[in-house]
């Protein structure tokens, strides 16, 4: 029966993060600053406003998508009472306690939990509050964070109750500000000690909550974080190329797109973070099977169509785009002249915004090939060749594959 009931907690976890995290992402956020701050893996433990149901969802969508971590919750024990109840909330990451006195085995829960690396959220409000000022701060999440030797990240979250407003079961059309606070590290809590760091996130998630803020600086926090996310982001997907992109970094390719996504939503004129977000999606579809890459390949378009919007010119722009058309199958109608032009057009436009080209030049190269231009093709292939005794695993790999080119051509000559 137990295996059974696992089952079931893992189906509904599967079904509930793909369908509310989704949706609480698409619909319900507005913006996530301070993302940068959150550590890349726990344990620590969450410190956050509650004053509304939607605060799960909210939280567990930015992990999820960004992590791919499930959230751990405390949830009064009463959730628990009965078998559909204690599934559901088994399933979505929720450890029972005991609101009216110690409860020693959620304690155990949780510090079992931390010491497995998992990433606790604990509310210190005890229950959720109007949403217009907080709660008293509980103690036992400060303690813990102690005894345990773990940091603490302050959350604020800014209109969550009108997303879902106590006492409702649906979503309305509101969205959300979320403001992540820098993480309380082990030793200042150890210094100061639990009470006052209780007193420190207090005035921390009070601040970014309830003071009013200064549209021109939160406009400026928002971009920074923007462009902080669209960085790593591109750190991520050039590590990956570095080592030679397969089917093993599908996950890490999810959370780059992750990634670029909340600096899409934090600013949407970020033109790195949507070129970062769409040469993701694309590297992903073209380490996928031909059907998925023929399923889905019709998206790419409409992402450059969004690069463009902000920067028409932009050499990455035509990159991906010409990439595309190369790598659609012969049977598509002048596929092959017009990815000659685009990648030409970045090719050569690299330079213009400081852009190596040595990142367009195999795929141009390609291109070239394809066209039966192949005294220019050789040209560029020559130039990649000649770095193949570099180093750099990346530079080796575009060496010996513009070396293996040559030499089709030489034969087809």
């Amino acid at each position: 029966m137990k295996t059974i009931t696992k089952r079931i907690e893992d189906f509904i976890y599967k079904f509930t993060v793909n369908k509310f995290s989704r949706k609480i992402k698409d619909n319900h956020i507005e913006s996530v600053v301070g993302l940068e701050n959150l550590p890349d893996s726990g344990p620590y433990i969450i410190v956050s406003n509650h004053s509304s149901f939607a605060d799960h969802f909210l939280l567990s969508a930015i992990y999820h998508f960004s992590f791919n971590e499930k959230l751990m919750y405390l949830t009064k024990k009463e959730s628990f009472e009965t078998w559909h109840s204690r599934v559901w909330h088994n399933a979505t990451g929720c450890i029972p306690v005991d609101r009216d006195k110690i409860d020693m085995n959620s304690i155990k829960n949780i510090i079992n939990y931390i010491k497995k690396g998992r990433i606790i959220v604990i509310y210190p409000e005890g229950t959720r509050g109007s949403g217009e000022k907080l709660l008293p701060f509980k103690s036992g999440a400060f303690k813990i964070a102690a005894m345990m030797k773990v940091p603490i990240i302050p959350i604020g979250l800014i209109d969550s109750n009108k997303i879902m407003v106590k006492g409702s079961k649906k979503f309305a059309p509101y969205k959300a500000k979320v403001l992540i606070g820098k993480p309380i590290e082990i030793q200042e809590i150890k210094e100061i000690g639990p009470d006052a760091v209780l007193e420190k996130c207090q005035r921390i998630i009070n601040n970014m909550v309830y003071s009013k803020i200064n549209s021109d600086d939160f406009l400026t926090s928002r971009k920074i974080t923007s462009q902080i996310l669209a960085d790593k982001a591109e750190e991520k997907i050039e590590s990956m190329l570095y080592e030679g992109i397969n089917l093993s970094h599908k996950e890490e390719l999810g959370k780059a797109m992750s990634i670029s996504q909340y600096a899409i939503i934090n600013d949407e004129n970020n033109v790195q973070a949507h070129i970062q977000y769409t040469r993701a999606f694309g590297l992903n579809l073209l380490i996928s099977s031909k059907l998925k890459f023929l399923l889905n390949s019709k998206r790419i378009p409409e992402l450059v169509t969004d690069i463009a919007r902000i920067d028409k010119n932009h050499p990455f722009a035509k990159y991906i785009l010409g990439s595309y058309y190369l790598n659609l199958p012969s049977f598509f109608k002048r596929n092959k002249e017009h990815a000659f032009g685009l990648l030409r057009d970045a090719y050569y436009s690299a330079p213009n915004y400081e852009i190596e080209q040595d990142k367009f030049a195999m795929s141009f190269a390609k291109a070239l090939v394809k066209t039966k231009r192949t005294s220019l093709a050789k040209e560029i292939l020559e130039a990649i060749a000649v770095y193949n005794g570099s180093s750099n695993e990346r530079t080796q790999r575009r060496s010996k594959q513009a070396a293996d080119l040559l030499k089709t051509i030489s034969k087809a000559a």
